[in-house]
This record gives structure tokens, C-alpha cells and sequence, in this order.
């Protein structure tokens, strides 16, 4: 794929095995027991790019413009993330939210053990932990239509 792309020399590395592993179970379980793992992925997801929204200066070297712009376009993956959370708990039903809940903690390390660039960034467990349990929150406009 990616020499129709024009990426020569592309390298290929295949995921670890537990990462296959968690994909294969997101895929091919019901959705009662899925719906559980892809929640704790959607609410990782969701803080980890929060985080990096609100706490890292990642286009301050692009002109303004260009930097709003680019802004912009992150608080719409967030906001998105977000409804993805909000998504999987809505299906989930209060068992479901409660395995999650659950397994929070295990995720979270797995986590950050598979991708140490989380902890360099200022995630570590008890933080992690600690935006979650302060909520996802939604931000206007969806907020109004919500209960």
C-alpha cells in the first residue's frame, strides 16, 4: 500500500501481540463484551488527545492563522473522541460501564507500558486515572440536547 502511495522504503512492523490480541477481542467478541474494551480505548484516546490539546504547544512555531486553523482541527478529533465515549457507554448499559470501570486500571497501565510517549507527556497512572474520573466532558453544542 504504501508504494502506491510513492512511500519507498517504508518498513512495515507488525503490531505487538498483545495489541493484536485486544483488536482480535474488540472484533470478534458480542457486543456485550466488546463494547466494554472499545469503551476503555475510546476514554483513553479521549484524554490522552485532551491532554495534548490543553497541555502541549505542538503548532507555536506555525503562524497564527495557520495555528488556529490547525487548533481547530484538533478540538474537533477531541470533541469527536469524546461522542465516541459517550457512544460506547450509551450501549453499553450500567453492567457494561461497571466491567469497564473495572478494568480501567489494568488498561491504563497496558496502556502506558505499550506507549511510554504517554508518560513523557505527563500521563502517568494516578493522572490518568484522575482526568477519567473527573468526566468526559461534552462541550457545546451537544451539551444542551443531553439530559
Amino acid at each position: 500500500a504504501c508504494g502506491l502511495l510513492g512511500l519507498k522504503g517504508v518498513t512495515f512492523h507488525p503490531p505487538h501481540w498483545s495489541k493484536r490480541a485486544v483488536i482480535d477481542r474488540q472484533v470478534g467478541l458480542p457486543d456485550r463484551m466488546r463494547f466494554p474494551l472499545i469503551l476503555l480505548g475510546e476514554m483513553i484516546g479521549a484524554v490522552v488527545l485532551a491532554h495534548v490539546r490543553e497541555t502541549v504547544a505542538i503548532f507555536h512555531d506555525e503562524n497564527a492563522e495557520l495555528a488556529k486553523l490547525l487548533y481547530d482541527i484538533l478540538d474537533e478529533v477531541v470533541y469527536d473522541e469524546q461522542l465516541h465515549v459517550y457512544h460506547c457507554a450509551c450501549r453499553l448499559g450500567s453492567g457494561g460501564r461497571r466491567l469497564a470501570r473495572a478494568l480501567l486500571p489494568a488498561a491504563v497501565k497496558t496502556a502506558q507500558r505499550e506507549y511510554p510517549v504517554f508518560t513523557e507527556l505527563g500521563l502517568d497512572t494516578e493522572t490518568f486515572l484522575s482526568r477519567i474520573d473527573d468526566g468526559i466532558h461534552i462541550p457545546h453544542p451537544l451539551s444542551q440536547a443531553l439530559p
